[in-house]
């Protein structure tokens, strides 16, 4: 459930789209190869996903 819009909303810090994902698989990994989690510079949003 790594969606396109949940990439972008993780690469620009867009703190409410991402709680809409918080129930998603933080395993799931991005094109990029990376998880939600290491895809974010935004710190509120690692907190979120911790």
């Amino acid at each position: 459930m790594c969606s396109k819009e949940f990439m972008w909303a993780l690469k620009n810090g867009d703190l409410d789209e991402v709680k809409d994902y918080v129930g998603a698989d933080k395993t799931v990994k991005g094109p990029d190869g990376l998880t939600a989690f290491e895809a974010t510079e935004n710190q509120a949003i690692k907190a979120l996903l911790q």
